[in-house]
């Protein structure tokens, strides 16, 4: 009898499990590819968003903003994928001081070999934001794309002003999103140095309008990526980090996939959309 995908992973889930632990920690956090995750059982998912394992190991969704509002819609995305017993494939890599392996996680078809990634899923749908770090410049462009879908149709997360894009210009409600991750949307307008320092100027307040921090000794990683600050005057930029500032609101870039090259559709608000 010809058997299902989704059979095919529980009887390879049951002999991989032999191993453990072993198994799930084979492979890079970072990857899109199914190719290279392993098939596990989850037993639930936490109002934390963490995913618990039938083996009692606990996962972490890598790519993914998990706080503040975003984190009721994230959990309830996730259970709604992730009931008990389902079988995914998991790439996961090190342990964190929590005890959390960061995981990349993939849904297999119940009609073929295919796996969905689920964390493009996810931001397809709106249920969260990207959040940068350690993914390859194909997987994060991936990720990308899915959140600008959603961005686009302002679905989920998107269509709601609180947490939806918020244009450079509008210093007030940067403010009020003090302490919080947020994505800002504006036309870089230039530069300011500092000793240790590089401004990213969205307005000609130099003390007053929204700013991007670079540290120098990261502006190699930019020139790296093609975003090599001085080239980037005059674009339309999309920027995600956490707000500070009490005056002045500002967001420090530690990572060129915190700044994005976008298209002036993104430089308006919910309201105007």
């Amino acid at each position: 009898m010809k058997k299902t995908a989704a059979a095919w992973f529980r009887v390879a889930l049951c002999a991989g499990l032999v191993f453990g632990s072993l198994l799930v920690g084979r492979a890079q956090a970072a990857t899109c590819e199914a190719a290279e995750a392993e098939p596990v059982a989850v037993a639930s998912v936490t109002e934390g968003g963490e995913i618990v394992l039938d083996d009692g190991q606990r996962l972490s969704v890598h790519g993914l903003e998990n706080s503040g509002a975003v984190r009721p819609r994230l959990v309830a995305a996730l259970r709604q994928r992730l009931s008990s017993g389902t079988i995914v494939l998991a790439a996961t890599g090190g342990e964190d001081r929590w005890g959390r392996h960061a995981a990349s996680l993939f849904m297999p078809s119940a009609t073929d070999s295919s796996a969905s990634w689920l964390q493009e899923d996810v931001l397809r749908a709106g249920e969260a934001r990207a959040l940068p770090g350690g993914f390859t410049a194909p997987c994060w462009r991936r990720l990308m794309v899915a959140e600008a879908a959603a961005r686009r149709e302002t679905r989920g997360i998107w269509g709601d002003a609180e947490e939806a894009v918020i244009p450079a210009e509008e210093t007030a409600r940067l403010l009020a999103r003090h302490g919080r991750r947020t994505v800002v949307a504006g036309r870089l307008l230039g530069l300011g140095e500092g000793r240790s320092v590089v401004f990213l100027n969205f307005g000609r307040r130099r003390h007053g309008d929204f700013s991007v921090v670079i540290p120098r000794r990261r502006l190699k990683s930019f020139d790296a990526a093609a975003k090599k600050p001085a080239t980037l005057i005059g674009r339309h930029l999309l920027v995600r980090g956490v707000v500070s500032g009490a005056r002045q609101p500002r967001i420090e870039a530690y990572s060129p996939d915190d700044i994005e090259i976008s298209d002036p559709y993104d430089t308006r608000s919910v309201e105007a959309q």
